[in-house]
């Protein structure tokens, strides 16, 4: 019997013209599946940690937020992609938290998703007459698993398919009856489309030719097929319109979209596509069965060729398939012309995934095409009636088997491979400097302090959305004037610099591109004014030397106050009166009342005096010696200078070369060469208390537990082999492990900190330091009363010796000087102050009203003493840049004005600081001093 398809008459096929937006239940049904599947994906890819995996959605995420939160807000943040996104995506992106996590895209994308599939449905229902086809064509959609990934993060591509299955449902409609509200949607969502994805700038001329046929085959007359067109054309411009127009406006060119490549990797990568129609096809075939799945590629191609010869709104079909395809062929040709690349695991020569989700675009055809091909079988087996019963069969089994295969397809690469091909994107070779930037973005969440950070925008989206740092505190090209001022004096608007790292040849567009490194390098402007502070393979992150910036502010006249790279201001400078605002005739910067040029001071002393002494790990002094006490300082230092690197150098030299078997350190050592010999293996009380408060801070500070188990080590030692209970139940801090005499205990004054046993309370249980803390008070301020030292002013002296069993003091005469009040003692003065300023102690404030002698030593008539020495016949009293830590810390707890006094006359002469030379124990505590004082004013 011969085989032969009826034709229906259109009239017979005209579906009925109901007005409004009506929603039929089962198209309320599909919108409630639609919500549950993308809402669980949602859950799911947030629970993965896959929702800014690729680098693209972190870019999305931040021109959405920087049109809310950046240094010039507003619609020029939006950049050079298609806008649609952006612009829909910014209300959510300007919450926090839906922004941090990427939340802000699913939110975005779930009405478009909705709309999608509704238009999905009822394109198939018009074309096929069956609700059960729309209802599967959903389903199937749903069940692709790229589909419910990309609708559930922040790109692009499913924004683009919804829009085009909109259009593709809106152009049906108008073949159907022709009428204009039909027209309008089909303009405006061409439009929306256009502005979805690049893809979509193919639709305007295509649907043109389109209406065009139509018009021409519906032997339209002139006037009435020019208003159509001219109304479509009207409407379907406008994303085009607001591109060029964009475009020209903030990149001065129309077409400023297509000026730069969209592959940063070599062009050669292309070639093997370039002009090469069968490698092309070969590797848009790859990719589109990761993305869509063979049995679905194949049977789209399948019905590809029997579609033409299928009777039956033949043409309706036609045109809805060639606009659902259209995204193929766009894609196809960027690849066959070699400007973009299609790649996957499979094909010689790269083996990884890049732009593979390109593909995914003309899932709707794949879905659309065999459902007509089905139904086709369906309508012909009414003209035959034994043939009925096997077409449904087929029809039902074909879709059955399509579901299962879907949704087992699904399961795998959602639920058990955690989507493969996104995790081999980001972890392909063309993005290897995403994991760089997230490790700068993580270095950036633990040293930025304030200030602008200047950067090349178009490569560095990971830093932006993963640092925690404000978005309007970083510099970037679409900053316009603020970026052109940065780059020609980055110095005095840039606190930190972020560029490509040179030695990295990888990865050549980021070199060529990299305004910033090109154009501070060729002003010398990185080299002269900032410090590499850190560096990965492919990026390097420079910060500010205050220092140099200061005798810049100085050369020009600028108020150091004023320059946004040294001062944390709540403002944005003016870029039109910046330099005007910033001259002025402070000449010199008053280091005593300006705490942004003392704080740039003294970070050039600890870069260029300190540091450099320790940065092996280990001080020693001329004669090659050194102790637990500097290495001490070296940690504090380190810290208080936020270095990192430094501070794990030095604690990783003490902890493999002085650590005792107590968990204490050696007190003294010699070097030669690298070769360490241990001078004193007894501890000294006051060096481990040091090191232990830098090891708890530094773990705090830098989150490092590793530094906080190591100080609580070390605090249990201290408890145990540098304190000691007396014979009323006091427990009393020695001047060492050797510090228990037959007769009593041996004090030093430099040994009670009662700062660091507060501090200790809160970080060991097991011990009472609240007990020790209390007796500190009561020893110091035994060997502090005249009446013990026989001297006229409440100062502590050097050494005592407790005994336990009466409780009184008496001199250490077995150590030199151990009546003096000298380098020992003052260092007490300093731990009080600290503990009044940390713990608001009672005791603290106590103990330092006593000391009279500094107040009355800087009044008109008096002379400021910290240290004096009583050896015959010379009675010595003076004050000197280490001891001055005492006076100041103590008045700037009781007289703040003479604190800044003492300072002004004793250690910032002629307003300038001035590093005591070849003495590292004066170098530092004259550091420790204006440190402490400038972050208490």
């Amino acid at each position: 019997m011969a085989l032969t398809l009826t034709k229906t008459p259109m009239s017979s096929l005209q579906p009925s013209r109901k007005r409004g937006f009506s929603v039929q239940p089962v198209e309320l049904a599909l919108l409630f599946l639609t919500i549950l599947a993308t809402s669980l994906s949602a859950w799911w890819i947030h629970h993965l940690g896959m929702t800014t995996a690729l680098t693209d959605a972190s870019a999305h995420l931040n021109f959405s937020r920087l049109m809310t939160d950046s240094l010039t807000p507003g619609i020029s943040q939006i950049g050079f992609w298609p806008p649609l996104l952006q612009l829909v995506m910014a209300p959510y992106a300007a919450n926090g938290y839906l922004y941090r996590t990427g939340l802000a895209g699913f939110f975005a994308l779930i009405p478009f998703i909705c709309l999608g599939t509704i238009a999905l449905f009822r394109l198939v229902r018009n074309l096929t007459n069956s609700q059960a086809l729309g209802v599967s064509a959903v389903v199937l959609f749903l069940l692709n698993p790229y589909v419910l990934y990309y609708s559930s993060v922040p790109m692009m591509e499913m924004l683009f398919v919804s829009n085009l299955l909109v259009t593709a449902y809106a152009l049906v409609r108008w073949l159907q009856n022709h009428e204009i509200r039909h027209i309008i949607w089909l303009g405006l969502f061409v439009a929306l489309t256009s502005m979805s994805r690049y893809e979509g700038l193919f639709l305007l001329p295509l649907v043109g030719v389109i209406l065009l046929i139509d018009l021409y085959r519906q032997k339209t007359n002139r006037t009435q097929m020019e208003a159509t067109l001219l109304l479509f054309a009207m409407l379907g411009i406008v994303g085009f319109t607001f591109i060029a127009i964009y475009g020209l406006v903030f990149g001065g060119s129309p077409l400023a979209f297509t000026d730069s490549s969209w592959i940063r990797d070599p062009s050669s990568n292309l070639a093997i596509t370039k002009f090469n129609l069968a490698k092309t096809a070969t590797y848009l075939l790859s990719g589109s069965y990761y993305l869509i799945s063979k049995p679905m590629v194949w049977l789209a191609g399948l019905s590809m060729v029997l579609i033409p010869i299928i009777p039956g709104r033949r043409f309706q079909k036609l045109a809805a398939l060639a606009l659902l395809v259209s995204p193929l062929f766009f894609v196809g040709a960027t690849l066959f012309t070699g400007t973009d690349s299609v790649l996957t695991t499979n094909l010689f020569p790269f083996n990884f995934f890049h732009n593979d989700r390109y593909t995914l675009t003309w899932v709707g055809f794949a879905i659309l095409a065999p459902l007509l091909v089905l139904s086709s079988a369906l309508a012909y087996s009414k003209t035959v009636r034994w043939i009925r019963p096997l077409a449904l069969g087929a029809v039902s089994l074909t879709l059955a088997v399509l579901g299962v295969y879907n949704g087992y397809h699904t399961y795998t690469v959602a639920y058990a491979q955690h989507y493969p091909t996104i995790q081999r994107n980001i972890n392909g070779p063309l993005d290897p400097q995403r994991g760089d930037q997230e490790a700068v973005a993580n270095f950036l969440k633990s040293h930025y302090d304030f200030g602008y950070i200047l950067l090349t925008r178009s490569n560095e989206d990971p830093v932006l959305h993963a640092a925690n740092v404000p978005l309007q505190k970083y510099i970037y090209e679409a900053n316009y004037r603020y970026f052109a001022q940065s780059t020609t004096d980055p110095e005095i608007f840039a606190r930190f610099v972020i560029i490509h790292n040179p030695s990295d040849k990888t990865d050549t567009w980021s070199a060529q591109h990299d305004t910033i490194a090109n154009s501070l390098n060729k002003t010398g402007a990185l080299k002269k004014y900032y410090r590499l502070a850190y560096e990965n393979q492919t990026r390097q992150v420079y910060t500010l030397n205050q220092t140099a910036v200061l005798q810049e502010a100085i050369d020009r006249g600028y108020n150091p106050q004023l320059i946004p790279s040294l001062a944390d201001q709540n403002t944005v400078w003016s870029p039109s009166t910046v330099y005007t605002a910033l001259a002025a005739t402070t000449g010199r910067p008053q280091l005593i009342t300006d705490k942004v040029a003392l704080h740039s001071a003294l970070q050039s002393a600890y870069d260029n005096t300190l540091r450099p002494q320790f940065r092996k790990g280990w001080y020693v002094d001329a004669a090659g010696k050194g102790s637990s006490e500097s290495q001490a300082y070296a940690l504090k230092e380190a810290l208080n200078a936020d270095d990192p690197a430094t501070f794990a150098t030095v604690w990783k030299w003490t902890e493999t070369h002085l650590k005792r078997s107590d968990n204490l350190y050696s007190n003294e050592f010699s070097m030669t060469g690298d070769q360490v010999t241990i001078g004193d293996t007894n501890s000294a009380t006051s060096a481990d208390t040091d090191i232990a408060v830098a090891l708890i801070a530094a773990g705090q500070s830098w989150k490092n537990p590793a530094y906080t188990a190591a100080g609580k080590t070390l605090i249990t030692a201290i408890w145990n082999n540098d304190t000691e209970y007396d014979a009323m139940g006091h427990r009393h801090v020695l001047a060492g492990n050797w510090g228990r005499l037959n007769n009593g205990f041996i004090t030093n004054a430099q040994a009670l900190d009662p700062a660091a046993y507060h501090l200790f309370a809160t970080i060991d249980s097991t011990n009472n330091w609240g007990i020790v803390a209390d007796q500190a008070y009561l020893d110091l301020t035994a060997i502090s009363q005249p009446e013990f030292t026989g001297h006229t002013q409440f100062l502590p002296i050097n050494w005592a010796v407790f005994n336990p069993t009466t409780g009184k003091f008496s001199k250490y005469a077995d150590e030199v000087g151990n009546d003096d009040i000298s380098y020992g003692s003052f260092r007490a003065i300093w731990y009080v102050a600290q503990d009044y300023e940390q713990n608001s102690s009672p005791a603290a404030k106590s103990y330092l009203a006593k000391l009279t002698s500094f107040s009355s030593g800087l009044n008109s008539a008096g002379k400021l003493c910290v240290i004096y020495t009583f050896e015959q016949p010379n009675t010595l009293c003076y004050v000197d840049g280490a001891s001055l830590a005492a006076p100041v810390s103590a008045l700037q707890v009781t007289n703040p004005g003479l604190a800044e006094k003492a300072v002004g006359q004793y250690a910032l002469n002629h307003q300038l600081l001035i590093m005591p030379k070849d003495d590292f124990f004066q170098q530092s505590w004259y550091w420790f001093m204006l440190y402490g004082w400038t972050n208490r004013r």
